[in-house]
């Protein structure tokens, strides 16, 4: 017998609910239909937050999951660029001046290479960048091979933060005595993990000081450096076996690190006019 404690319900094929599966279960599990955690053609970002915000709701952590969503949303621009992609159903027949995203990325990839044709049911990924001011949803849209060719595109963090990750949270907390607010913030986090301190440079005063923020960044850079020689041995080894994908998955791991921001903590690091490489412990 399968019994939920604890349910909500968004509509009658979208509801989410705490599991129990026999009476000899300590914990629940979360059982979702229809809604973002589960569906493909959201985004991962989407069904991460909302699975975790579940979890929280279900058990009754109102405090964590006020910590979880402060943290999660302030730092989206940490995550992976593979948690931002689309990949939506193309339908094939669409009205001649339809904004559909998967529309526009087909056609720019027929553009590039005619004999490409999307498939109808076959799923197009993309991704939405940030633009002008004025700029519309559907000129932000950006395919895969385009965003990963420009290391100057910049994820739209607030279109996503705003569009898609509230309102599936809201969709849930509007069922329940909560509220969720949030203002996307000007300027950047610290870099420094668990500090929620705003300004335009990585680093706060306070950690700016510190000889153990500076390690991590140093430690950081180090494992961004190691994530680059893998790459480059995957992609030789991809070339001996014929890949035909070896661009992308060159581009795949070097364009993600190439928009972090660790290079610009460590040069922008008080202590780095001192920094001596083979001593990096003096940094306690």
């Amino acid at each position: 017998m399968l019994v939920y404690i604890g349910c909500v319900l968004e509509t009658k094929k979208r509801y989410a609910g705490w599991m129990y599966e026999s009476e000899d279960d300590v914990e629940g599990q979360l059982d979702a239909k229809g809604i973002e955690t589960i569906r493909r053609d959201t985004c991962m970002v989407v069904a991460n937050v909302l699975e975790r915000s579940l979890k929280l709701i279900f058990t009754q952590n109102w405090r964590a999951l006020s910590a979880y969503l402060n943290t999660k949303l302030s730092r989206l621009e940490d995550l992976p660029y593979t948690d931002f992609v689309f990949s939506k159903e193309f339908r094939g027949h669409y009205a001649e001046n339809a904004a559909v995203p998967q529309l526009k990325v087909a056609m720019r990839l027929a553009a590039d290479n005619p004999a490409h044709i999307t498939l109808v049911g076959e799923r197009v990924p993309y991704i939405v960048t940030q633009g002008p001011p004025d700029a519309t949803v559907i000129s932000c849209v950006r395919s895969l091979p385009d965003f990963l060719a420009d290391q100057r595109l910049q994820i739209h963090y607030t279109y996503y933060a705003h569009v898609h990750i509230l309102p599936a949270l809201r969709r849930v907390t509007d069922l329940l005595p909560v509220t969720i607010c949030w203002r996307a913030d000007v300027g950047t986090h610290c870099f420094t993990p668990g500090c929620l301190t705003i300004g335009g440079n990585p680093w706060c005063a306070a950690c700016s000081e510190f000889g153990s923020t500076f390690r991590y960044a140093i430690t950081s850079l180090a494992r961004e450096e190691r994530l680059r020689a893998v790459a480059r041995i995957a992609c030789s080894r991809c070339q001996e076996r014929s890949c035909c994908n070896m661009e992308l998955c060159q581009n795949h791991i070097w364009n993600g690190l190439a928009r972090t921001r660790t290079q610009r903590a460590v040069t922008s690091h008080r202590l780095y006019s001192g920094y001596n490489p083979l001593n990096l412990m003096a940094f306690q």
